[in-house]
């Protein structure tokens, strides 16, 4: 459900989530709020054109395709505690 190449790349999350459809915003949303509740301080960001949230450099980010969802963790700690 990636946006066309036509579009103008999503700027912030907000309009990331906009080009979306409805059933994959909300996962998507749910994602977003989950890691909001665990880095409180993360900062949003779009990096390589995806979601993304930045705490002491990247740490995840998240994003749609066309058959799936997918969850991107740049933080080598995270590892450790799943």
């Amino acid at each position: 459900m990636q946006a066309s190449s036509h579009r103008r790349p999503a700027t912030t999350i907000d309009e990331y989530l906009a080009l979306q459809t409805e059933t994959v915003r909300a996962a998507l949303e749910k994602l977003r709020q989950i890691i909001k509740s665990v880095v409180p301080d993360a900062e949003e960001a779009i990096s390589y054109q995806i979601p993304a949230f930045k705490y002491h450099g990247l740490l995840v980010g998240f994003a749609a395709f066309e058959k799936h969802c997918s969850f991107f963790c740049d933080e080598p700690d995270i590892y450790g505690a799943v």
